[in-house]
């Protein structure tokens, strides 16, 4: 048997008695018990109360018994005994039979559940999506507003399930997490794009990469090789803003940060230097290519025809493989390079008697490919491509979309972006007490000679101190994530058929779509003022941050998947942030409007233009 959280509006009893037929229905919802108070169970995640556990028991109805529903009974008593907690136990005078879900059914409904989605014969949802597809992340949450937190909608050749509830989200991440991995359709939208890498895969091979990559990750030499990359770029971008404000000349810094983290990610990755950061702002072919493979792919998830326009290679699926062509073009010859590079190495460190740890520290790289061929020489191209790829993808487009509505959430917000120039004026003056030049009548060789003297004060110790310095920039940072989180939807398959949490049934080959988007903006998980900008919701009474549970904040996944960059996208964003809230105050262009863009990425559509200006 198994215990499920009951949506207070009954969505998930009232979907299955909505199959019954119209003559036995009634007789049979009033089989079912519920206890008059729907307030009897606790609090969870920081949402109103749930009210009721069902259990189910998996059962063949006894024989002679007349019902219109088939396959499973439910039985339920809960006993409110004035506690916190809500008790339940098996009871056999009232019950009733969930029906199963007849495929006809799903194609003829003209609504998914209650106040759901229009469905329609053969097309289901996919008109209304359509429709809405430029908000679609808007779109999924006034449902979840309406529906509740989780609704199911049929497609063409399966059915999506959405959930913003934190247990379903649990249970999906965690709980059960070997039923709901990538998927087979997942891998294959994603396959030319990201191949096999440890975005796309599942299984033992999805183990074996994360391993791997978590060691990486966690080497102090790849770390202290970020670090010094992710220094060096801010001074530049700095320099970018800076030059600017002396010109009294617009930005645009979502391009500025995607150019920044696309230099810092692919040398880090490959030790490239691309310079697409530069004063010239210069065209980066590869940049290109991943910006229109990262908008066509996510087509393809509500497009039933891109398979056609793939055989046909017409359309957006033509440009899509000619951008994938160009970043396998790059990412070969690189890769085919290293290997050159580090066989040289070590035939003149055998021929110097050198020591493994000798050859790795002296002629090995800290770049990812290089470490890759070092650990293992049977490592194939094209396992380092896929690997490369899904890095860039992790680093690259995620932190340059934070970083991007974090200055549109400071601009909605100034006194936040006053709250952290103290912050950061108090960390200057714990290490440089002594007056510093007064930054608007510097030349600007002064200005930006200071610039790099607070640069030099970001090291690692001091950036991700967890007691004192940058919490309330930390914060910030967070609740721009939890409002415009970098991946707007996580969608999972099903291998084998389920119930969720909610209640809701799910088949082999559906998918699950789990939605940050709409879980940072719903009032019963954030409370009345979830859709208001505020750092101070994650910060104690001591002015300490403090986390929320993964299943509630789903930014950065939960469970086996959880993100591994973490912690080096944060150490970017602040050094990044510091430096340019420290330094610049900003203003946004007369007429500009933001919106988002619909692709993997929650980027925006018109990108973000503002002046600077230097701060004293």
């Amino acid at each position: 048997m198994q215990s499920m959280y009951l949506p207070g509006e009954r969505i998930a009893v009232q979907a299955h008695l909505n199959y019954a037929p119209s003559s036995s229905c009634n007789v049979w919802k009033d089989m079912l018990t519920l206890p008059s108070d729907l307030s009897s169970s606790t609090t969870r995640w920081g949402r109103p109360p749930r009210p009721l556990q069902l259990t189910i028991v998996n059962v063949t109805p006894n024989s002679g018994e007349s019902c219109p529903f088939s396959d499973t009974f439910i039985s339920t008593e809960v006993i409110n005994d004035g506690s916190s907690n809500a008790k339940e136990k098996q009871r056999k005078d009232t019950r009733f039979f969930v029906p199963a879900k007849p495929v006809w059914n799903s194609l003829m409904r003209t609504k998914t559940e209650a106040n759901g989605p229009n469905a329609w014969p053969v097309v289901g949802t996919l008109p209304e999506l359509w429709l809405n597809y430029d908000r679609m992340h808007d779109w999924l949450l006034e449902y979840f507003q309406k529906a509740g937190l989780t609704f199911a909608t049929p497609m063409p050749t399966n059915t999506y399930v959405y959930t913003a509830d934190p247990a379903v989200c649990e249970y999906i991440l965690k709980t059960n997490f070997a039923n709901y991995p990538k998927g087979e359709l997942f891998q294959e939208v994603l396959n030319e794009f990201l191949g096999d890498g440890i975005f796309n895969s599942d299984g033992e091979l999805w183990k074996k990469q994360r391993k791997l990559m978590q060691g990486e990750v966690q080497r102090k030499v790849l770390r202290d090789y970020s670090l010094v990359t992710y220094r060096e770029k801010a001074h530049l971008l700095a320099s970018i803003v800076s030059k600017a404000s002396y010109s009294a000349t617009s930005l645009e810094m979502q391009d500025l940060f995607k150019r920044m983290t696309l230099d810092t990610i692919v040398e880090v990755a490959t030790g490239v230097q691309l310079g697409a950061l530069s004063y010239e702002l210069p065209d980066v072919p590869f940049q290109s290519a991943f910006d229109e493979a990262n908008v066509n792919v996510h087509v393809r998830f509500v497009d039933p025809l891109w398979r056609v326009r793939r055989f046909l290679n017409i359309g957006i699926e033509a440009r899509f493989k000619d951008a994938v062509q160009y970043m396998d073009t790059f990412l070969y010859d690189v890769i085919r390079t290293r290997r050159r590079d580090i066989a040289q190495a070590k035939s003149r460190s055998k021929s110097s008697q050198s020591t493994k740890h000798e050859i790795e520290g002296e002629n090995t790289r800290p770049d990812l490919v290089s470490r890759y061929m070092f650990l293992d020489e049977s490592t194939t191209d094209k396992s380092i491509r896929d690997d490369v790829l899904s890095f860039v993808m992790a680093g690259r487009d995620s932190t340059s979309s934070v970083l991007a509505w974090f200055i549109h959430c400071l601009l909605s917000k100034p006194e936040v972006a006053e709250k952290i120039f103290d912050e950061l004026c108090a960390f200057e003056a714990r290490h440089q007490p002594t007056p510093t030049l007064n930054s608007v009548h510097a030349s600007e060789g002064e200005f930006n000679e200071h610039i790099q003297q607070f640069v030099d004060l970001l090291t690692f110790e001091e950036v991700t101190s967890t007691t004192s310095n940058f919490q309330y920039l930390h914060a910030a940072i967070t609740e721009t994530i939890r409002l415009y989180p970098v991946v707007p939807q996580d969608v999972k398959g099903v291998l084998e058929d389920d119930v969720l949490p909610s209640g809701h049934t799910v088949r082999k080959g559906d998918l699950v779509a789990f939605i940050p988007y709409a879980m940072g903006r719903l009032q019963d998980l954030w409370g009345p003022d979830a859709a208001e900008y505020r750092p101070e919701r994650w910060l104690n009474e001591a002015g300490a941050f403090e986390g929320a549970s993964p299943y509630k904040f789903t930014a950065f996944q939960a469970g086996p998947r959880s993100c591994l960059g973490k912690d080096a996208a944060y150490l970017q964003m602040k050094i990044v942030m510091a430096v340019l809230c420290r330094f610049f105050k900003f203003e946004s262009v007369p007429g500009h409007e933001i919106a988002y863009r619909m692709s993997a990425i929650l980027m925006m559509k018109d990108g973000m233009h503002i002046t600077a200006s230097r701060r004293a």
